[in-house]
């Protein structure tokens, strides 16, 4: 992603000031790397060279929530700084442009439902054919037996052990 933007940029003649990786979910804003962006946004509209642009490759890299992606391209605009996409960007001059981004910030929020969805039928269906699907307890640990998810005593089962009995008689 990031050579397909650096490129892009290149051949546009844009300047580079920065450039940020993230491992963090679209579905909102806060996340660091984003926060990190939109304080060096600010920084520089202070000074002789605002940031005029921030280049991201898709709009499901941006954000993946219909309302929350017109409400952060708003505020970076009124900073004078606009969200440029390498793939998929819409000429704002046109008065359908707006039908057009509804479409591309609301077509990632509903694959991230989608998924979510499918993951919590594949975790109910998971539990319903005798697999442990959550963070093992203490004194426990996850292991795949088979193909499939259950638990075992861990290391520090026995204390745990000791310490409920210990409880248990006062």
């Amino acid at each position: 992603q990031e050579e397909t933007i650096t490129r892009y940029c290149q051949a546009r003649g844009y300047n580079i000031l920065a450039s940020f990786r993230e491992d963090f979910s679209a579905k909102d804003f806060n996340r660091p790397q984003w926060t990190a962006i939109v304080s060096l946004v600010k920084a520089s509209s202070k000074t002789q060279t605002p940031i005029d642009a921030i280049v991201i490759l898709r709009a499901d890299r941006f954000s993946r929530n219909l309302i929350l992606s017109f409400s952060e391209k708003a505020k970076l605009s009124a900073m004078g700084c606009e969200v440029e996409f390498v793939e998929g960007q819409v000429d704002e001059t046109n008065p359908e442009s707006l039908l057009i981004q509804a479409i591309s910030y609301a077509l990632p929020e509903i694959e991230n439902k989608k998924i979510s969805r499918r993951s919590r039928e594949g975790s109910r269906k998971a539990r319903l054919n005798g697999c442990y699907t959550g963070k093992a307890p203490i004194g426990y640990k996850n292991i795949r037996l088979d193909g499939d998810s259950t638990l075992e005593f861990s290391d520090d089962s026995s204390i745990v052990r000791e310490a409920f009995e210990k409880m248990a008689a006062g």
